[in-house]
């Protein structure tokens, strides 16, 4: 301690004066200049375990949760624009259509006959050629051809129709029906008279089987 302390001592000296060697070399004598190096503290490496397989885990349930809701999205868009095109088909008519409509084929042919003639002569002409399509459906289901049905669609009635002979005609009444009943423009009377003649002779052409 004491020679650190003279060491400092002729520091200062050494600072403040010029410096005389021959004192120098005297000091510095049996002075030693090794220090030992300070005792660094242990460091603890030692990191937690991470709960890999927890994670692992929380991750996958994660994705699966992702997965079945991107799922459900998909299905529910793909149920919305099928019903969407569905309802966009000219031959698909939604219940609440069918019933305001009036008289069906599921209805007495007698009824059928004098809703077409009242509808006839209130010149409400486009009721008139659906009240004729619809005793064509009546015929032909009495005969066994098709199947009429009030959640049928008129595309599936020319798909079920079994008479070849008569699935030619019955097509192209089925596409004249839908482009007046469905169609946006008005149905007027000279529409109607070209347009009766086809219905009529084919139902007298399939009325007695």
């Amino acid at each position: 301690m004491m020679e650190q302390l003279k060491y400092l001592m002729g520091h200062l000296y050494f600072l403040q004066a010029p410096l005389d060697r021959e004192v120098w070399l005297d000091d510095k004598d049996g002075m030693e200049y090794q220090e030992e190096a300070p005792e660094m503290p242990d460091l603890n490496l030692d990191l937690q375990p991470v709960d890999a397989i927890g994670w692992t885990l929380i991750l996958r349930y994660l994705a699966v949760a992702i997965l079945i809701a991107l799922l459900i999205f998909v299905i529910v868009r793909l149920i919305m624009r099928r019903n969407k095109q569905i309802d966009d088909q000219p031959g698909a008519v939604r219940e609440s259509e069918a019933v305001d409509a009036g008289p069906t084929a599921l209805s007495p042919m007698e009824e059928l006959w004098a809703a077409y003639k009242l509808a006839k002569e209130e010149k409400n002409f486009r009721e008139a050629v659906r009240l004729l399509y619809q005793i064509i459906i009546k015929h032909l289901d009495k005969q066994g051809r098709l199947k009429a049905a009030p959640d049928k669609t008129n595309r599936e009635y020319t798909r079920e129709l079994s008479w070849e002979e008569k699935a030619s005609d019955f097509f192209k009444l089925t596409l004249l029906h839908e482009f007046i009943w469905y169609g946006d423009a008005d149905v007027k009377q000279s529409d109607f008279e070209r347009a009766e003649p086809g219905f009529i002779q084919f139902i007298e052409s399939i009325k007695d089987g």
